[in-house]
């Protein structure tokens, strides 16, 4: 599988969160099944000219899955509209009012009757899954996070931070989308890394996607 360096949508955000809810459907229900996180990494095998999207699937020990009011998250609904704001807020309400490590929105919401209104779907991590840390976007000298105000490029320079883990102690990790710059010239960048026990690697088959294709279609199910 070659890892191709092709950017992901970047003027449209609301693809970012269509790719966590499509990658949802590829994930089989079972003893496996699990939430996705997108690594927005693609990949294509030449020998058959297929595509794939990467994809951590979370489910395990320590992981925890509730349908919260959007009104606990924040009193006003406008951050559904953009992945950064979902991912920040998500992030806020898990570990300041839940006292969860961290946690990332399913990019799904629902309507719940009886007063409880409008939800969205969270996972939350406790720190039998994963830990937080404030991660430089240089790691080895090279820099693996280009663009902070790309998510893409956030979320594919955290997991090539991961990869550069020695020992397989995480599987993989996403951004929750913060970021602080230094007085040195760097950016701390949090990060949630996820451990083996929690998520695992996969690929799935989708269709390619450019940054100048704008009539693409984002992702369709393979054929």
């Amino acid at each position: 599988m070659d890892i191709l360096p092709v950017p992901f949508w970047k003027e449209h955000p609301d693809e970012y969160m269509q790719l966590f809810r499509t990658l949802a459907d590829y994930i089989e229900p079972g003893p496996g099944w699990g939430w996705p996180v997108p690594t927005f990494q693609q990949g294509v095998d030449w020998t058959n000219g297929f595509f794939y999207s990467g994809c951590l699937v979370v489910n395990g020990p320590g992981v925890v899955w509730e349908d919260v009011p959007y009104g606990e998250l924040s009193d006003d609904d406008s951050f559904l509209n953009d992945i950064g704001s979902w991912m920040r807020v998500t992030n806020d309400y898990a570990v300041n009012k839940r006292g969860f490590v961290g946690a990332f929105p399913t990019m799904f919401t629902g309507y719940y009757p009886a007063g409880k209104g409008r939800v969205c779907g969270t996972v939350f991590l406790t720190s039998e899954a994963a830990e937080w840390h404030d991660v430089s976007k240089f790691v080895q000298g090279k820099c693996v996070i280009d663009d902070i105000n790309n998510i893409p490029a956030r979320f594919r320079g955290t997991q090539r931070f991961v990869e550069n883990i020695p020992g397989g102690r995480f599987v993989g990790g996403f951004p929750n989308l913060y970021h602080r710059d230094t007085i040195t010239g760097d950016t701390f960048c949090g990060t949630l890394l996820l451990y083996p026990s929690a998520a695992r690697f996969e690929w799935f088959r989708t269709a390619p996607v450019h940054e100048d294709s704008e009539d693409s279609p984002a992702h369709p199910r393979a054929a």
